[in-house]
């Protein structure tokens, strides 16, 4: 869902935008730093909850994982990690 502006009023100041940079920084972190190379890595984050009260930021994590598209072409899914 996406954080709209009466979210803003009503707890932390953020915008879509933001929050989507970070988790694509966030997931560029976890892949330049993974141990060995792999397709999937894990991606720990924290986010304010939409909940119209929280402005503490709790931990989140996704999974990204890297394959070939339609043409072979590398593809990035960033994804929960019970998704597959």
């Amino acid at each position: 869902m996406e954080w709209s502006d009466a979210d803003s009023d009503a707890q932390t100041p953020q915008d879509e935008t933001g929050r989507l940079f970070d988790v694509l920084i966030t997931t560029a972190y976890a892949a330049r730093t993974s141990k060995f190379p792999t397709r999937q890595v894990t991606v720990d984050l924290n986010r304010i909850p939409r909940d119209g009260i929280s402005n503490i930021p709790r931990p989140a994590r996704l999974k990204a994982v890297c394959g070939p598209g339609d043409n072979a072409e590398p593809v990035l899914t960033i994804m929960r990690p019970d998704e597959d």
